[in-house]
């Protein structure tokens, strides 16, 4: 059916826009004790979680982020050196992503 597969194309398309609108970034990047996160996410109706995770893919630690705008800080000391993920998810739709190296 082409009215269902033209739908399905614009909710991809409609995704693809979320994830350029919602920024996230980390600095410093590469981080040596501890990096902060800066996220701007205008259109986030609820509290977004970020989410980090190692190169695994297991979760490291998250952040409930309560504004639409502002930084988290992370505290990697105890963090060992790699290569580590994050994204935002506002429910059950992620919304924003990047990585972030620890290096000591």
């Amino acid at each position: 059916d082409l009215t269902s597969g033209g739908n399905r194309m614009f909710q991809n398309q409609q995704k693809n826009t979320n994830l350029e609108i919602n920024n996230v970034s980390a600095a410093p990047n590469p981080a040596t004790t501890f990096t902060t996160f800066s996220y701007l996410l205008p259109l986030v109706k609820a509290d977004a979680i970020l989410y980090i995770c190692d190169i695994t893919g297991k979760e490291i630690t998250h952040i409930t982020l309560k504004n639409n705008e502002g930084q988290e800080i992370w505290d990697t000391r105890n963090i060992d050196n790699g290569i580590y993920y994050f994204y935002v998810k506002e429910g059950n739709t992620k919304i924003a992503k990047g990585k972030v190296a620890v290096q000591k």
